[in-house]
């Protein structure tokens, strides 16, 4: 979905990276309108500004708006599903059917948003409304109705092969974190018995131990950063009386479930590699709007009550606050390491021409923007993750290194000094002068020394 919406905005602005990134202004700015009109079914005009005001200024958001990323059409048909699914009290057949197909477009966009359609079944029986198999009969409706036709297509066309692309991502993800847990257990074990010189033995005791709290440590931080430092104890006095306020309106139960469901899948995603982006709290911070509303709410009481002030005054004078700490940091440049790669890319491209796709060799996330610029003008759509898996054909040895680089019809390497594996050959150590030739070297904060060779 997202690729045709780059096609679309192709066609208006004739450049790719400006289309692309057009898609995620036009989709982080829309996402705002049924976030308003969410936030306005629960609270007051005011309030439900105020809530609008802190996503549109909240930086991760507003990174992720000017990115070249799919998470802007994902949060506008998430939020979209949001304010369908408890537009009314009473859910008719048509909203739930509605909000289905808003949470299938989100998930199609990020597999993790397959979330929100499995806590909208829960949510249905936790309720205490009538008909409830009924209700999740109907709002399961165009899941069912998709997966039947995605199954019946492919015998169809395959005769009989099913592939079940990114559905079976989650069941695969948890699963590798519960082996990323056990072998970093036995991997700590193994240090215990050797420990490295100049680290006491009890260290590793106890990571071992507390192994499991470790990745609520990671969790947290980064919920810290995306949620936003100074917005944080708004979302926390929030929680204070939650349990008062769903008495009021079930619906809020809904979104409760969803945050406890995000924290819950992103604490196993730790386990995996113990990498966590702070746009992938988006999965938490999109619902947790009510709690952000009824610590708004609190907040302006507390303004009139201590500070005499009326209303209106008030209002104002959170929404400059609102301003005053988030402008510094929206208003800082980003992307530094990005424009590195952009210009590590382009270098590439220049030499190669656009008559064939470019084969590079590169570690991590920097992959899809190294091979993005250099094969930009390619008439063709070569995948950016061919070689994610890159770890497990690395080797250990150099000379079969180069070998695998020659076998893949690899000529570039961009070799990046703290992505490079600890636990490989050191490539600068090895003689890859009488191999590579070096054409160029950045440096970043984050990445260290940053070098592109071609392979003679």
């Amino acid at each position: 979905l997202n690729t045709l919406f780059i096609a679309a905005f192709f066609k208006i602005f004739g450049n790719w990276v400006t289309a692309a990134t057009a898609v995620s202004v036009c989709f982080g700015t829309l996402t705002l309108l049924p976030l308003f009109g969410l936030a306005r079914t629960f609270f007051h005009r005011e309030i439900a500004a105020l809530v609008t005001l802190v996503y549109a200024m909240t930086p991760m958001l507003v990174d992720g708006s000017v990115d070249i990323v799919r998470d802007p059409v994902y949060w506008f048909f998430a939020v979209l599903g949001f304010y369908l699914f408890t537009r009314r009290r009473q859910q008719t057949a048509t909203w739930l059917l509605l909000s289905s197909c808003a949470f299938l477009l989100a998930t199609s966009m990020r597999i993790e948003a397959i979330v929100f359609l499995l806590v909208v079944p829960l949510f249905i029986f936790l309720d205490g409304r009538e008909y409830p198999l009924r209700r999740t009969g109907i709002f399961l409706l165009p899941v069912v109705l998709i997966l039947l036709a995605g199954i019946g297509g492919q015998i169809w066309l395959h005769s009989g092969t099913i592939n079940w692309y990114r559905l079976t991502d989650i069941h695969n993800w948890i699963l590798r974190a519960f082996s990323g847990y056990e072998n970093l257990r036995l991997s700590l074990k193994g240090l215990i018995r050797q420990p490295p010189a100049g680290i006491p033995v009890e260290f590793f005791h106890n990571v071992k131990n507390i192994l499991w709290f470790i990745g609520f440590g990671v969790v947290f931080q980064n919920a810290l950063e995306t949620f936003f430092y100074p917005f944080v104890p708004i979302y926390l006095i929030g929680l204070v009386g939650i349990r008062q306020r769903l008495a009021e309106d079930r619906r809020g139960l809904f979104f409760v479930l969803s945050v406890t469901a995000a924290f819950v899948l992103l604490y196993f995603f730790v386990f995996i590699d113990w990498q966590m982006e702070n746009r992938w709290l988006a999965l938490a911070l999109l619902p947790s709007f009510l709690f952000l509303g009824f610590g708004m709410e609190k907040l302006v009481a507390f303004s009139q009550r201590k500070f005499s002030l009326k209303k209106g005054t008030a209002l104002v004078l959170i929404g400059l606050l609102i301003l005053l700490f988030t402008l510094p940091k929206n208003m800082q440049a980003r992307g530094d390491d990005k424009v590195i790669y952009k210009t590590i890319g382009e270098t590439i491209a220049n030499r190669e021409g656009n008559s064939r796709k470019i084969e590079i060799m590169t570690l991590g996330v920097a992959s899809r923007w190294v091979l993005f610029y250099a094969n930009q003008r390619f008439p063709g759509a070569p995948c950016p993750d061919e070689y994610f898996y890159y770890y497990e054909w690395i080797g250990d040895d150099y000379n079969r290194f180069v070998d695998a680089l020659k076998t893949r019809g690899m000529k570039y390497l961009v070799w990046e000094e703290r992505t490079w594996p600890k636990d490989r050959f050191d490539f600068i150590k090895s003689p890859y002068e009488r191999d590579f030739m070096r054409l160029g070297s950045w440096s970043h904060p984050d990445t260290g020394e940053i070098v592109l060779f071609e392979l003679r």
